[in-house]
Formats: C-alpha cells, structure tokens, sequence
C-alpha cells in the first residue's frame, strides 16, 4: 500500500525555477563532496535555449544535462583512486544529509508527509520514485540511468542515501537493485544508520 499516490504527485504543477533550483544544489553538494567549482547552469540553459550553435541545442533538460556531465567527471576521478573514492563517497553522503536535515528543519514535515517530500524533490529532477510504509523506495525512472556506468550509479547513491537519511532524521539507504545494472528500476531500503 502507497502512503502517496504517484498519479496524484504528477498532477502537482512544478515551477521550472523550483527544477532549476535543485539541479544548482545538487551541483553545490557535489562541488563540496569534491572540492570543485560547481557550475553555473543558468549560463548552460541561456546557451541552449539562446543558440541553434551551441553543443546544448535540442537538449530538454540542458540543466539535467550539465548536472550529469559535471557529476559524472567528479566520479570518474574519484574512482581512479580507491582512497579518495571512499573519501568522496563519504563526504558526498555527509553533505547530502546535510542538505536533507535543512529540509527537513526548513519543512518541519510531519512522518506521513516525508514520503511526498521525498518523491518531489526527485520529480524536480527527472526521478520517479515511490515510498512504501515499508521504508522501501522504488525507482521507477531515472533520467540519469541513461548516462551514468554502474560504478557512478553506485557511487550516487551515496547522495540518495544521505538526502533521504537526513530528511528522515537519520539512516541511510541500502540498495538492492538498479538501473544501470541491467534491473528494471533501482530498489533501497531505509535502514538505521550505524552507531561506531
């Protein structure tokens, strides 16, 4: 049973600078998980929207786009090195709880609504996701599974599983399925975090 009816949250109209605001967060959360310039991705939209020239004409979702292509470059170096890996995968989940918690405290959501947050914030994004009283999310789609490897899919999970644990007060995502690994949506389960 469905604590929010994904039909229903498709009706809700979202306001394009709402999708643009949280593409500029998200690439904010990943400049701070990995000491980069974030880009500026109103220039991006400008460029595609102002220019049959630009390498971004004919793109939907140029910020989406742009947001993929920076995110991506991020991880792939990381993931040159498996020390810097595991510590950008730790500093990622730590900022994206970050951003969760100042949500949630923004928000001050009551336990039933925190299902329609979750699936808002993904909407804004490209991301339909649906949250089951279990503590279960499925991922139904994923702009970014069309343009992430398994290993950057894995390692943004890192992001999904601090945003979402910040948002509920803690815990962390355990995935057990995903797009990019050939299964026909991402699965994850909200569990506690660990106590070191």
């Amino acid at each position: 049973m469905r604590l929010v009816s994904a039909e229903l949250l498709a009706r809700i109209p979202v306001p394009k600078a709402a999708k643009a605001a949280a593409i500029q967060l998200l690439c904010d959360v990943f400049a701070s998980a990995f000491d980069v310039v974030a880009p500026k991705l109103r220039r991006i939209e400008t460029a595609a929207n102002g220019s049959p020239d630009t390498a971004h004409a004919g793109i939907q979702r140029p910020d989406l786009w742009a947001f993929r292509t920076f995110s991506a470059a991020c991880m792939d170096a990381a993931l040159e090195s498996h020390a810097f890996s595991a510590q950008c995968i730790g500093r990622l989940y730590e900022h994206a709880f970050s951003l969760g918690t100042k949500v949630r405290r923004v928000l001050n959501p009551r336990p039933s609504e925190l299902p329609v947050l979750v699936h808002l914030f993904y909407a804004l994004i490209e991301i339909d996701v649906v949250c089951f009283p279990s503590g279960e999310l499925v991922f139904n789609r994923c702009y970014f599974s069309g343009g992430y490897t398994p290993a950057q899919c894995a390692f943004m999970s890192a992001f999904d599983s601090g945003f979402v644990g910040g948002l509920h007060g803690g815990g962390r995502l355990e995935f057990s399925a995903r797009i990019t690994q050939g299964a026909p949506c991402c699965r994850a389960c909200l569990v506690e975090r660990e106590v070191l």
